[in-house]
C-alpha cells in the first residue's frame, strides 16, 4: 500500500506513505488508494466529520510527527515496476468501443473524489 488511512477522533487522515520512494512521488497505485479512502472509507464512516490529506517522510512514520516531512514530490517518472506500474487495470479502456466517461487522468480522478466526498477535505502540506 502507498497510502495509509488513520482515524484520529472524528477526523480521517489520508497519509501519502511512500517513505522508501522519492519523497512520496505520485503513482497510479497511490491515486487509486486515495480515491478508495475518500469514496469508500470517509464517505461511509458516519463518525468521520472531516478528512486531512498529508504526506510522511522517510524517517517519520507517525503522521502527528510529520512537520518536516514531504507532501508529494510530484509524479513518479521512474521506469514501470511493482511500485510504479505503467498501467493499472481499468485505467485506460480497451477494445473497439471506448466509453470515454470511464477514463479520467490521474489528477482528475482524485480531484473528482475530493469534490464528491461528503466530508470537508483539507490538505496538510508539509516540508520545505
Amino acid at each position: 500500500t502507498q497510502v495509509r488511512w488513520e482515524r484520529i477522533g472524528k477526523v480521517g487522515v489520508i497519509v501519502l506513505n511512500r517513505r522508501k520512494a522519492k519523497k512520496n512521488a505520485y503513482t497510479e497505485v497511490m491515486r487509486n488508494e486515495i480515491c478508495f479512502c475518500l469514496e469508500e472509507l470517509a464517505n461511509k464512516d458516519k463518525d468521520v466529520r472531516a478528512v486531512i490529506l498529508t504526506g510522511t517522510s522517510y524517517d517519520q512514520p507517525d503522521a502527528a510527527k510529520n512537520a518536516q516531512g514531504y507532501f508529494c514530490f510530484g509524479a513518479d517518472l521512474s521506469l514501470a515496476g511493482k511500485e510504479n506500474p505503467s498501467a493499472v487495470e481499468g485505467d485506460v479502456p480497451t477494445g473497439p468501443i471506448v466509453n470515454l466517461s470511464n477514463y479520467r487522468d490521474g489528477g482528475g480522478r482524485v480531484s473528482l473524489a475530493v469534490l464528491r466526498c461528503l466530508k470537508p477535505v483539507i490538505a496538510a502540506i508539509n516540508g520545505t
